[in-house]
C-alpha cells in the first residue's frame, strides 16, 4: 500500500484496499490508545498542559474515526466494526501495560512491577 494510493482513496477516485482498510482502522486504535494514555498518566499537576494535550489526542482520535468511517464501510459493516474494536481493545491493554510498566512511583507509592526498577 502506498501514500499515493491513500491519497486517491481519499479523494474518491479508488476504493480502499483491504490493506488500506486496516491502515485506517490501525489509526482509529492508535489515536484511542493515546486518548488513554494522556487521560491516565499525566500528573494532575500539570493542569492546563494536562488538558491540552488530552484535547489534541481526543481531536486526533476524531478525526482518525471520521476518516475511517468515509473512507471505508465502517459504517455499514458490522464485521469491521468487530474487528476495529478488537484492534482499539488490544492497543488500549498494551497502552496499559507500558503505562504500568513504565510507571515512575510518588513518594510513599510501591513500584508498579515488582522486581523491576522503573525507567526514569
Amino acid at each position: 500500500m502506498s501514500g499515493l494510493n491513500r491519497l486517491f482513496v481519499r479523494m474518491g477516485l479508488a476504493n480502499p484496499t483491504p490493506a488500506d482498510v486496516q491502515w485506517f482502522l490501525g489509526r482509529v486504535a492508535s489515536a484511542a490508545a493515546s486518548v488513554r494514555l494522556a487521560e491516565r498518566e499525566r500528573p494532575a499537576r500539570l493542569g492546563n498542559m494536562r488538558r491540552k494535550e488530552i484535547a489534541r489526542a481526543q481531536r486526533a482520535f476524531h478525526r482518525a474515526v471520521e476518516d475511517a468511517v468515509s473512507h471505508t464501510r465502517l459504517a455499514h459493516d458490522p464485521e469491521l466494526q468487530k474487528e476495529l474494536l478488537t484492534q482499539v481493545s488490544g492497543a488500549n491493554r498494551a497502552a496499559d501495560l507500558i503505562v504500568d510498566y513504565l510507571r515512575i512511583p510518588g513518594p510513599g507509592e510501591e513500584p508498579a512491577a515488582p522486581g523491576r526498577e522503573p525507567v526514569q
